[in-house]
């Protein structure tokens, strides 16, 4: 696009979603709710591509993206509900999620850091882990991973005892 926004404060809504600091406006909170709901989906993708590539001007493709956005709601629900199962212990917050009823993990594991510097997630077999964007934690280098986002990562379950010690020795470390 030229370097020019799809609509007025894309740029910074992008940031605010990625990072998870700051508020996105309506446009992104929508998108990002739409692709949480139906994160599979390549053609949702698609939608929203074509629809920034419209620059926002082209209903249809809006009308579906609030389609999958009403989505999530359940889902949000469900992980505050089991955000509630929370223990936090040496700031981090650790949760064993599974759950018959599915949930927005990315919900719950914020919801984790609101407790505490760090959320562990336990669910069908593995375990994700999240840190605030601007930690300075290095999750990959943390617990040796190939790649990915130094602030959120998974690993098998098998590591529990592991993941919990080195998270509890880095993060008092940087108290």
């Amino acid at each position: 696009m030229g370097g020019i926004e799809p609509y007025e404060g894309a740029d910074a809504d992008a940031r605010a979603v990625d990072t998870r600091r700051g508020e996105p406006g309506p446009i992104a909170t929508r998108i990002d709710r739409a692709l949480r709901a139906r994160f599979r989906d390549e053609t949702l993708k698609y939608r929203v591509i074509q629809y920034l590539v419209a620059r926002t001007k082209d209903p249809h493709y809006w009308e579906e993206i609030e389609r999958a956005a009403r989505l999530i709601d359940p889902l949000l629900e469900q992980a505050r509900k089991i955000a509630e199962r929370y223990e936090v212990e040496g700031n981090v917050a650790y949760v064993e999620a599974r759950s018959k009823a599915p949930y927005d993990k990315t919900e719950l594991l914020l919801l984790g850091q609101q407790r505490a510097a760090v959320a562990v997630v336990r669910d069908s077999g593995s375990l994700a882990i999240a840190a605030d964007f601007e930690s300075g934690l290095d999750l990959i280098k943390l617990f040796d991973l190939g790649g990915g986002m130094p602030t959120r990562v998974s690993v098998p379950e098998s590591r529990l005892e592991e993941v919990l010690k080195k998270l509890a020795e880095t993060v008092a470390q940087r108290r």
